[in-house]
């Protein structure tokens, strides 16, 4: 993403994005630079948001870095759809399997690495 929600900007008001959103029912988004004070705009009609910020950034930095965020239809949201953070660089969401007729549970990790 390089920046989904910026000073000047919030991609999430893209044509792109919105037909990405209209068209899917998970949306997994890396780099997003996301920090506490953007969060409240990172709502989308819908879909539920779960993310994780990057929580060390280099002193020199200007802006936030890394950041992961899973965007999922509200109707296939739990209670236990999160399933699993850890530190700042992995995000792990389960989807019930029998929402699609499936004997198992669906599982999305979305990972981020420096290396």
């Amino acid at each position: 993403m390089q920046g989904l929600v910026t000073r000047r900007t919030n991609k999430l008001n893209s044509p792109e994005l919105k037909h990405v959103f209209e068209t899917h029912d998970v949306v997994l988004l890396t780099e997003t630079w996301t920090n506490d004070t953007c969060m409240s705009n990172l709502h989308v009609n819908n879909f539920k948001c779960f993310f994780l910020n990057r929580t060390e950034i280099k002193k020199t930095s200007k802006r936030s870095s890394g950041g992961l965020i899973v965007y999922i239809r509200d109707q296939y949201v739990a209670n236990d759809t999160l399933v699993f953070t850890s530190c700042d660089d992995l995000l792990c969401i389960r989807i019930e399997g029998s929402i699609f007729n499936l004997e198992s549970d669906l599982y999305f990790c979305l990972s981020y690495s420096t290396r």
